[in-house]
């Protein structure tokens, strides 16, 4: 994650032994305060869309950027259509008290459009709201962060965190939350560490790169018929950056089915395709080479893969997400270099698009594309 040192008010105490020290109360401080930045690179010079050819899936797109919280319908050809916006400030009575510089309250982690119309957005380790004309407003705290997934029964799927205090030190603690889109409440919590531990690696956490933050959760989606048959029987699917690995869990049980480690590292955005297979962001760490990548389940060999065009390679070594589209195409935002591809099978990049938002003091980055997709 691409962390931001910031000075906030906490007033929740985290869970676990509780001493008011003051080293302790600086972990803690540091935190609650992590967020996005909201650009981190230079511009490339292009903007907006950029290559729009046949092959491309047909349909509008969305998109989420670091220079505001907004969510934003665009057309095929990068005309703005439709703009939805909300405050982090609008939610104050229900979302956490914060420095007003704290990054995540300027703009959306992640948004999406329900079905009908209303948008649900995260302010990133903050909270999850919902706004729009369907007047069902609301806001939850709890730390949500990273992804938030709609399910077909009118429920949603995201992820939390807490802060607890272990051996003197604090450290986040990630959950997956089942929450009805319909009034925010939480219908089912999974604590992701004890998942773990109640699974065949539980040393998988004494592995991570942050003892601050073990797993690093920062994906979630439920798990299809076809694909629970080679994870365990798990019926959620998570993605752990910190220990660059991917997890299938019994969510009413809270336990892990099933924990598979292959050819990527700090990788994002884990989804479940045909297969079954799984596609993800590979960052890549901070190699400087990112790929998007298509892995068969359970054995996790690649099956295809793409490192971006080459005139700019893919180098996101934060963030990014992927899709499948109907039409076989991958699309794959690169959210630091602020840019999308659509790509064929046969790889060749049939739409780009480039973020024509700014970030930075003087407006010298481009804003992180946190993620595009394609409308319904």
């Amino acid at each position: 994650m691409i962390l931001v040192a910031l000075v906030v008010a906490c007033d929740a105490k985290p869970r676990g032994r509780w001493a008011s020290a003051p080293e302790l109360d600086a972990q803690i401080e540091e935190l609650v305060a992590m967020g996005y930045a909201d650009g981190t690179m230079p511009p490339t010079g292009l903007t907006g869309v950029v290559v729009n050819q046949p092959g491309a899936m047909p349909g509008d797109r969305s998109y989420v950027s670091g220079d505001g919280p907004h969510w934003r319908r665009i057309a095929v050809d990068g005309t703005e259509l439709e703009r939805h916006s909300r405050s982090y400030w609008w939610n104050l009575g229900s979302l956490p008290w914060v420095s007003l510089s704290h990054g995540s309250t300027g703009n959306f982690r992640r948004a999406r459009r329900l079905p009908d119309g209303d948008i649900v957005a995260i302010h990133e380790g903050l909270g999850l709201v919902r706004y729009g004309a369907a007047g069902s407003d609301w806001a939850l705290g709890l730390g949500i962060h990273h992804d938030v997934r709609w399910d077909d029964d009118g429920t949603l799927w995201t992820l939390g965190r807490k802060i607890e205090v272990v051996g003197g030190t604090a450290r986040y603690r990630d959950e997956v939350l089942h929450v009805d889109a319909a009034d925010g409440s939480v219908l089912g919590r999974c604590d992701l560490v004890t998942a773990v531990e109640r699974g065949s690696q539980p040393g998988l956490l004494a592995q991570t790169l942050r003892k601050d933050d073990p797993l690093h959760t920062n994906s979630v989606v439920r798990v299809p018929a076809e694909a629970s048959a080679v994870l365990g029987g798990g019926d959620t699917f998570v993605s752990f950056r910190n220990v660059s690995a991917l997890a299938a869990l019994d969510f009413e049980a809270c336990a892990v089915t099933w924990t598979g480690r292959g050819n990527f590292k700090m990788q994002h955005d884990a989804i479940l395709v045909e297969g079954p297979a799984v596609l993800l962001f590979n960052n890549g760490g901070h190699s400087g080479a990112s790929r998007v990548m298509e892995l068969s389940l359970p054995s996790l060999h690649t099956v295809w893969a793409w490192g971006g065009p080459p005139e700019m390679k893919l180098n996101s070594p934060q963030l990014g997400a992927v899709s499948r589209l109907e039409n076989g195409n991958t699309l794959v935002t690169s959210s630091e270099q602020g840019v999308a591809y659509e790509v064929t099978r046969d790889r060749e990049v049939v739409w780009a698009f480039h973020n024509p938002h700014r970030a930075g003091e003087n407006g010298e980055l481009v804003a992180a594309l946190f993620e595009v997709e394609v409308l319904p």
